[in-house]
């Protein structure tokens, strides 16, 4: 690029365009000497046909403008005169224009440039529409012809047309900033009205409430929860109240911010927002696991649940996070692998690098080992290890003990009989409850039965404690029913009198006594199985720990416990002992002896005894050997590496000299072969073994004083001591009033030491220092456990698509579980308005600046 004299003149100097294809045209006023540099793209480098792009902002030509034209005398030149060329130069006459009537008047448009000796026309260079460039670019020097080509440049439409575009500007420019005043308060009010409609349909969302109602009219009493509260709202915010006012007479405002289509915009946009926030999270922590379940709707579609877990790198807690729900048709295992490709597409995960577990309930087209979707995963993605969910396990465990016995079904089966025969009749529930106020006051709040057949994990626990709970309302309600059904109802009371006889008896007690303690020993592992941050190595030690407890349950000594129970039972109910019926002494049945048996089969004519072998020990046994068969593989395999993970391993790797197996690690770091390599993982291991409980002493202390942007939760120090030895366990059992019994150590929430050795490895700053360690540990803690998120997803699903809004659309529907489900993420309102604002034109010019 040209470069100008060093010596400043006042004028408009156009420079000729460098090979970027830009010219700067720098105004320098002789008063003021004001300087501007504006690059103005062109389309070519020859001068002769450049083209300008409107080059000038609003502010840049209003500068210009104000400082006028550049029209020296002759008194401001070098030597006192124009630069002559051909015996001609510029006159400063030109400067002036004579009208009709005799009078002159300024050429404000003209200026000249002192160092190319030419003239421009300021308003065709401000404004860019001339099309010759003489007068924008080369500028004209034919001083001969001047008087007339002035003439004609300033009579042309082109010109006349750049004056009017510049004086209507300058006219309008006291206008333009109270105008532009007033689009900011107008887009500043519209954004207040829709950040408050924003909370009201976050408030509906996470509490999974109706929005619309059966009639929304402005005359209607009852409006509906969202526009009910829109008025109600609308009484302490005046903005909101002035626009309902004027939303409610016709006309009054073109912007609608609360009809179904804007609130089904606004939930799309809060719910992207929420999965983007999700999805972020997730590729932060790079590794993650899949949980896919279905299930019926109200209006009997089937819904697909996508749950994913991984490991929150800000918070260092695991997280499992529902980012869409789909109705599937057709649940056969391709159709499901062809959605979750589908939802993986887009949602850019990247499922055939980083998935690294996923995890199913039994059904065979979810788990199936050749044509299951978790075997279709895994042909291309072979680190997706399957987990059958240990929660559907243990309650078929659980199934299988209640059913292991006569007595146990007969048991289960009274109950479930109470259940239909109290609530079968609204008299019977009255008396009922009627009955519970007189047995307990206020003491307990008043109980109603439940199933014994449902799909509730605790189904049988909770359905036989309530019986427990309320034995003498129970048997009053009965006895008064027997009495005062007689001749109204005969059926009724003799189905009355039957009951009662069937719960006053030591079969019943002793039957019922037995299942509560084997549920008080199993349900806190059914509890645990369902937490969102329990992990294969919290599993492997609390199975342990209730095989142990199960173990040491099946016992003579117990069983007599169990009896003094059932005695201080019946002795704090309000009959007498003798009503009771003791259990039946069966007749001895004689069995022949056969040729060559020297022996006969013992007798046993032991009510007692004979109750103790045939209900008591095999209702324990059922439980013991169905969690070993249903969780055998948790001793073997990549739970066998996982394990050495725990801290009582890492405490006897210290202690041992480095001894660790010679197949440790084989299995995981052949499966995860992408990301670990097993000869550095096993030198980081031995060295972090040495120095981890050094660093779980410091760090314990500080947290617990101060908090940390990654915290050990509260209870830490108790679950640092969750793998008690075996005799601890056995003594905790051996309780009576004379001797204090060593309580059994607390267990960590979710049962594991696995998390709290992550925890510890990234407070202290150690992950650069052991990448391959932190890159296992982040693997194994994301290694799903249970399917149970998606169960609690359909909770949810029955709330929010109740049988009143089974017509509810599914892109509606996906979006109010997502807010539901996942309402502890925070919301940034601005970014939710803005990005409703682009779903249309009319949202733009109302919602932003």
């Amino acid at each position: 690029m040209e470069m100008e004299n060093e010596n400043k003149e006042p004028g408009i100097i156009i420079l000729v365009p460098d090979s970027n294809s830009t010219m700067a045209i720098k105004y320098i006023n002789s008063d003021h000497h004001i300087s501007v540099d504006v690059n103005i793209d062109v389309f070519s480098n020859d001068p002769a046909k450049l083209t300008l792009l409107a080059p000038f902002s609003y502010e840049k030509r209003k500068l210009i403008l104000n400082n006028g034209p550049c029209q020296p005398q002759k008194i401001d030149m070098p030597n006192k005169r124009f630069p002559v060329h051909n015996s001609r130069s510029f006159q400063c006459s030109w400067y002036m224009k004579t009208m009709p009537d005799g009078s002159t008047t300024r050429r404000e448009w003209l200026s000249y440039s002192c160092s190319k000796d030419k003239i421009f026309c300021i308003y065709c260079i401000l404004i860019g529409n001339e099309k010759s460039m003489v007068w924008t670019s080369t500028g004209f020097s034919s001083w001969n012809k001047a008087s007339e080509r002035i003439v004609m440049h300033e009579t042309s439409s082109n010109h006349i047309e750049v004056c009017l575009k510049i004086k209507l500007e300058d006219t309008c420019l006291p206008l333009l900033p109270s105008m532009l005043k007033a689009r900011n308060e107008f887009v500043a009010t519209n954004r207040m009205i829709v950040e408050a409609i924003i909370e009201i349909i976050l408030y509906l969302a996470r509490h999974s409430l109706a929005f619309r109602g059966h009639r929304e009219s402005w005359s209607d009493n009852l409006r509906g929860n969202f526009k009910d509260l829109v008025c109600l709202l609308g009484k302490y915010h005046p903005i909101l109240a002035t626009y309902i006012v004027g939303h409610q007479e016709k006309n009054k405002n073109k912007y609608d911010f609360i009809s179904w289509r804007r609130q089904n915009q606004i939930l799309e946009s809060l719910a992207s927002y929420t999965r983007v926030v999700v999805l972020k999270q997730i590729k932060t922590a790079k590794f993650f696991s899949l949980t896919m379940d279905g299930t019926f709707d109200n209006s009997r579609k089937e819904q697909l649940a996508f749950v994913i877990r991984y490991l929150n790198e800000d918070s260092g807690e695991i997280n499992e996070r529902l980012i869409n729900l789909k109705e599937c048709n057709n649940t056969s295992s391709e159709q499901l692998f062809n959605i979750f490709e589908k939802i993986c597409n887009e949602n850019s995960l990247n499922w055939k690098d980083y998935l690294v577990g996923q995890s199913y309930d039994g059904a065979s087209n979810m788990r199936g080992a050749y044509n299951g979707l978790q075997a279709i995963i895994r042909r291309s993605n072979t680190a997706a290890i399957f987990v059958w969910c240990y929660a559907h396990r243990l309650n078929l465990v659980l199934i299988d003990a209640v059913s292991s016995s006569v007595n146990a079904v007969d048991m289960f089966g009274i109950i479930e009989t109470v259940h239909d025969f109290i609530n079968s009749s609204k008299k019977r529930v009255a008396l009922f409850e009627l009955h519970q106020e007189k047995c307990y006051g206020n003491k307990q709040r008043k109980r109603q039965f439940k199933r014994v057949q449902t799909t509730r994990w605790r189904s049988h626990d909770l359905a036989l404690n309530t019986v427990l709970d309320t034995f003498d309302a129970l048997c009053d309600t009965l006895e008064e029913l027997q009495k005062s059904e007689c001749v109204s109802d005969r059926k009724g009371a003799h189905q009355a009198k039957c009951l009662k006889e069937n719960l006053i008896c030591d079969k019943f007690l002793l039957t019922a006594f037995i299942y509560k303690q084997l549920f008080e020993i199993v349900t806190p592992l059914s509890k645990m199985l369902q937490t969102v941050d329990i992990d294969l190595i919290g599993v492997i030690a609390v199975v342990d720990d209730k095989t142990r407890e199960l173990k040491n349950a099946r016992s003579d000594v117990h069983f007599l416990k169990l009896q003094e129970k059932v005695n201080l039972f019946k002795m704090s109910t309000s009959m007498d002992i003798e009503d009771f019926k003791p259990l039946p002494l069966n007749r001895s049945k004689r069995v022949l002896k056969r040729s060559a048996e020297e022996t006969q089969d013992e007798v046993i004519t032991d009510p007692l005894q004979n109750f103790k072998i045939q209900t008591f020990f095999v209702a324990y046994d059922t439980a013991i050997i169905q969690i070993k068969e249903r969780f055998s593989e948790i001793a073997k395999g990549i739970y066998k590496d996982l394990s050495l993970f725990s801290r009582r391993r890492l405490e006897e790797i210290s202690k041992n000299n480095d001894l660790l197996p010679k197949d440790a690690f084989d299995v995981f770091s052949d499966v995860y072969s992408k990301f670990i390599q097993k000869d550095d993982l096993k030198r980081e291991y031995l060295q972090f073994s040495k120095s981890y409980f050094n660093f779980e002493q410091v760090k314990l202390l500080p947290l617990q004083l101060h908090k940390s942007k990654i915290e050990i939760d509260d209870d830490l120090s108790s679950s640092l001591t969750d793998e008690a030895s075996e005799s601890e366990t056995e003594d905790s059992f051996e309780n009576n009033d004379n001797k204090q019994v060593k309580e059994v150590p607390k267990l960590h929430k979710n049962g594991c030491s696995l998390s709290i050795v992550l925890k510890v490895l990234l407070i202290s700053g150690l992950s650069s220092t052991f990448p391959m360690l932190t890159t296992a540990l982040k693997i194994a803690v994301t290694l799903p456990v249970a399917s149970t998120t998606p169960e609690r997803t359909f909770s949810k699903l029955n709330i929010v698509k109740n049988k009143l809004r089974s017509t509810m659309a599914e892109g509606r529907l996906e979006s109010l579980m997502i807010l539901s489900c996942e309402s502890d993420i925070k919301i940034e309102t601005d970014q939710i308005i803005n990005d409703f604002a682009r779903k249309s034109v009319l949202l733009e010019k109302a919602l932003l600046y």
